[in-house]
């Protein structure tokens, strides 16, 4: 399976839900209880646990290569413009 590559276009805070990151997902599939990686110029920023995924009108359980999606974050973190979500290492 492909590495999971999401790059983030906005970000929203919601206060009782964590982080909401929102991009397009470049390669791999990404799935709800996925850790995840937030990395910005090659350097690691954040790591935590995807908790919802959101698409227009509809929560999901995972999304593919090319889908606009909003990923329900744990942790309240920064997430900017051209950062890149991956797969926390497993283990």
């Amino acid at each position: 399976e492909i590495p999971l590559r999401l790059v983030g276009s906005e970000m929203c805070i919601r206060d009782r839900r964590g982080t909401v990151a929102t991009g397009t997902v470049t390669s791999g599939v990404l799935r709800v209880d996925d850790d995840i990686m937030v990395v910005r110029d090659g350097a690691l920023q954040a790591q935590t646990r995807i908790t919802g995924i959101e698409m227009f009108r509809k929560h999901v359980k995972e999304v593919t290569v090319g889908e606009l999606s909003g990923l329900v974050l744990r942790e309240k973190i920064e997430i900017a413009r051209g950062d890149v979500i991956r797969p926390a290492p497993s283990g």
